[in-house]
């Protein structure tokens, strides 16, 4: 039995059944790009739901359920020839088989699980365990991964017996079998890279994203919104749109405050001034999360720690006026980090804890003895994901974690500003382009040298806009300090008892959680602030080619210190406890 069903709130728009062994519903909400086809006479079902577009050709066009189940039907194994923001659904009713197809990045969340004989795939975690019957349990190896770095890591997700697809996966299921197999039909191949100049790779750069642009837009949508920081990737998507002849109808920026110079909404602002494109900063407040607690932690999943979206809440642009316009997002991969020289300072840098350390504060509020189990579990978690990189170059090594963890794991989870608010679309990370990126020199995938190039020659008013030098966003820790707006409602959720009641108990401390909060009060503060401050100077020197040597120094003399990032920080670990508790009180009462 196989079911494919949308979330609980939405209203069917069709129901397609067949010969009793899977039910096919398909479920909508209003703006969703939902498209289904079916073959009678091969027994063949398609359902598409996003924008998927046709790699190769010389025009791109959109690629419809139909002109995909054609393809099909023709013998081609379509997977390979598709790039876009789309999850696609394939029954095969002659061969008894369903085949669940993710786009290259994951973009549009979609999961499953299996039991026996029936496989289910939903939307959303809790709705593919729902139709098995299975009751939601917080997973513990999801909950390790989120412990250490934020969010699940692989495949898996917060929920035990669930798993998401990831990115450019196909899963393919035989009901006579009951088997259910992965595979990849497309990744990063990276290398050494062909000898070029930084001028010859920002020409090709411009060119794709030019491209990519058109490709994302290939449907045309009516209204297109940016999400714009003023940082360099949403900048270059702006300058691209606008000299493309489509630019948005509107940008917009989020903070705690408005009115900070030199902060992400006022660099923004600016930004769009010289765009001439209609600008909104939306605020939201620490004292939101109290609100939107409940409701995000179901929505979300607990995919990603990311606090703003709690307290922004699934109604964020909705209530702003910006939504269910088409989002596009500046998200992108083409240098994530420095130079590495080994293979642990790598891992250390795509997670942002000091590998093969824990960060301090995580080993803070471990029971005895289990720093060496949770060290087991997340290196055996990461293992698997860099045992399919094409190269064991330390570089490359970081390069491909960054995308299978920390854009698939973080940057692809529910947000205020992605899925499921708002159907959000990134031409930076198209297929074509991280193909053109893998055949760069390492040395030019180095933060964002090439990108940087660009818009220097292609988009002169663009590049020379300040950039970011202060931030406008909530500071998170004086909220639970003891004067803090959260204090009383992250230490109670800190002090509860169902985190102490799951497997978590094997591993965490909830007393030493509950000592970190006071923690944050006294002297301690200063030194968690010298661990962040030596993680940038590390980073900074990693940026630099040649300069491995010294950060490799450094990381001989204080591994703890130097590899101690912002992924971890006392402040979001508690904040990660307390919303997991919350998250484990909600399962057990639904």
């Amino acid at each position: 039995m196989v079911h494919f069903v949308g979330e609980a709130a939405m209203t069917p728009a069709s129901i397609i059944s067949a010969a009793g062994w899977y039910e096919l519903a398909v479920m909508r909400r209003k703006g969703d790009l939902f498209d289904v086809a079916r073959d009678g006479e091969k027994d063949l079902i398609v359902a598409l739901y996003g924008v998927a577009v046709w790699l190769g050709e010389t025009t791109r066009r959109q690629a419809t359920a139909e002109c995909i189940l054609s393809r099909i039907v023709e013998g081609t194994e379509v997977a390979a020839h598709l790039d876009g923001s789309f999850q696609l659904a394939v029954v095969d009713g002659t061969r008894r088989e369903v085949r669940l197809i993710s786009d290259h990045l994951a973009s549009v969340p979609l999961f499953y699980s299996h039991l026996g004989r029936r496989l289910a795939f939903a939307p959303s975690g809790r709705g593919a365990g729902a139709i098995l019957g299975r009751r939601p349990r917080l997973s513990l190896p999801g909950a390790i991964g989120y412990l250490t770095v934020g969010y699940p890591l692989g495949d898996r997700t917060m929920l035990e017996s669930v798993s998401r697809v990831r990115p450019a996966h196909q899963v393919l299921y035989h009901a006579s079998e009951g088997a259910l197999r992965t595979s990849a039909y497309w990744d990063l191949r990276l290398g050494a890279g062909q000898r070029m100049s930084v001028r010859d790779a920002a020409r090709e750069l411009h060119t794709g994203v030019l491209e990519a642009h058109r490709s994302t837009l290939v449907d045309d949508p009516s209204e297109v919104h940016l999400a714009l920081t003023g940082g360099w990737d949403s900048r270059l998507v702006l300058a691209a749109l606008c000299e493309i002849g489509r630019p948005p109808a509107r940008t917009f920026t989020w903070g705690g405050s408005s009115h900070v110079d030199g902060s992400d909404p006022d660099i923004a602002t600016k930004v769009a001034a010289w765009a001439q494109v209609p600008h909104t900063v939306l605020s939201y407040d620490a004292a939101d999360l109290i609100a939107n607690l409940d409701a995000w932690c179901l929505e979300s999943e607990m995919l990603s720690d990311n606090t703003g979206h709690f307290a922004a809440g699934s109604r964020f642009l909705a209530e702003h006026g910006l939504s269910p316009a088409v989002v596009l997002i500046g998200d992108q991969l083409f240098g994530p980090g420095g130079m590495f020289s080994r293979r642990d300072d790598a891992v250390a840098g795509a997670l942002g804890i000091p590998w093969p350390e824990l960060p301090p504060s995580t080993e803070a509020i471990l029971k005895s003895g289990a720093r060496g189990e949770l060290l087991d579990a997340v290196g055996h978690q990461v293992e698997g994901i860099l045992a399919l990189c094409s190269s064991e170059h330390p570089k490359d090594l970081h390069h491909y974690l960054s995308f299978h963890t920390g854009l698939f794991g973080w940057l692809m989870a529910p947000g205020y500003y992605k899925e499921p608010v708002v159907a959000a679309r990134r031409p930076l990370l198209t297929r074509t382009l991280l193909d053109l990126v893998t055949q760069w020199p390492r040395e030019f995938r180095i933060d964002k040298k090439v990108e940087i190039a660009v818009l220097k020659k292609y988009h002169p008013g663009f590049h020379a806009l300040p950039t970011q030098s202060s931030s406008a966003l909530i500071d998170w820790r004086s909220t639970i300090g003891p004067s803090g707006i959260l204090s009383g409602v992250i230490t109670r959720l800190v002090a509860g008892e169902s985190l102490r009641q799951s497997e978590l108990r094997q591993v965490v401390d909830f007393d030493k959680c509950t000592s970190l909060i006071a923690g944050l009060s006294d002297g301690k503060r200063n030194r968690i602030r010298r661990w962040e401050w030596a993680f940038e100077i590390r980073r900074a020197l990693a940026r630099v080619p040649g300069q491995e040597w010294l950060v490799q120094a450094m990381s001989r003399v204080g591994r703890g210190a130097t590899g101690a990032g912002q992924r971890t920080t006392p402040t979001r670990l508690l904040f990660r406890v307390a919303l997991l508790e919350r998250f484990s009180q909600l399962l057990e009462g639904s």
